[in-house]
């Protein structure tokens, strides 16, 4: 029987590298599931906005407080990376960007990206006012 190495005891996932297709792609799931679990509440919250005129006020009053704004800013980044980095997904199917070059590059794009068009909305927001 050949002699192996002895497998890691203790697997510390901070000191891995990881490229930045790995992460962007991570990423990518973590914001589907994001905008699927976020999917039944929203429909709700339509749902009620649409009843009345006392409904649509209690919607509103549900997405006022500081929290609901900053779960609606991270949901907010969720579909940019996602759209961005579906986009990207599709352009690598017609073999557009499928060197590791490119990839590695169009990778550091989608997530720089979706990062700058969430912070521009968080601070249209914060300073614009937008209640």
């Amino acid at each position: 029987m050949k002699k192996t190495r002895p497998r890691p005891v203790h697997l510390n996932l901070l000191q891995i590298h990881m490229p930045i297709m790995a992460i962007m792609s991570i990423l990518h799931r973590a914001s589907g599931a994001l905008l699927v679990l976020a999917i039944p509440y929203f429909t709700y919250l339509l749902g009620l906005s649409l009843e009345s005129e006392a409904g649509f006020a209690s919607a509103q009053s549900q997405l006022s407080g500081w929290f609901a704004k900053l779960v609606l800013l991270i949901l907010g980044w969720g579909v940019m990376h996602h759209l961005f980095s579906g986009i990207r997904f599709l352009l690598i199917d017609f073999d557009i960007g499928v060197q590791k070059a490119s990839a590695r590059q169009s990778a550091w794009v989608v997530t720089i990206l979706a990062a700058l068009v969430s912070f521009v909305t968080a601070a249209a927001l914060l300073l614009g006012g937008g209640s």
